[in-house]
């Protein structure tokens, strides 16, 4: 058997084709090769002061495939920087009874209020770009991913 780099083990012993084997922990898929496709957007605004609300979608494999997150004990999120060598927020837990979020589908609602995201202001004076830091408790696993975001300092008050 050998690694394929996919998140798969890959082994010819039974046959001159390669076999595939998912990895499983706690009766549920490992999600290699995480990415995260906003619904629409390459890189939402995350504009500081203001309420961050946006669906995402979690995918993991390769090809890339909606991650079933319904297993979830907790889906957190939080802004960090884009170099990941800072949190900025506060992390916010998700709710997977938000409205659009479908975890058995890897769809997840980001919701962050004003005092959540002004967290960032010392970080931003001008436009820039930072990371969602998403993270899921899968049985005893943790699994993060990482979305970018387009960070903008909000002045009306």
């Amino acid at each position: 058997m050998s690694w394929n780099g996919t998140g798969l083990i890959q082994g010819t012993e039974w046959d001159s084709g390669p076999q595939t084997f998912p990895l499983t922990i706690g009766g549920g898929l490992r999600p290699f090769n995480r990415t995260v496709q906003w619904q629409g957007l390459k890189a939402p605004n995350f504009v500081i002061g203001d309420d961050f609300i946006h669906s995402a979608t979690l995918l993991s494999g390769t090809p890339s495939q909606a991650t079933n997150l319904s297993s979830a004990a907790s889906i957190k999120a939080r802004l960090v920087m884009n170099d990941n060598s800072s949190a900025l927020t506060d992390a916010v837990t998700l709710n997977s009874g938000d409205v659009d979020a479908d975890w058995s589908q890897g769809i997840v609602m980001i919701s962050m209020g004003q005092s959540i995201t002004e967290g960032a202001r010392a970080e931003f004076n001008k436009l820039g770009l930072a990371q969602l830091e998403i993270e899921a408790t899968l049985g005893a696993s943790k699994f993060t991913w990482f979305a970018p975001v387009k960070v903008i300092p909000g002045y009306i008050e």
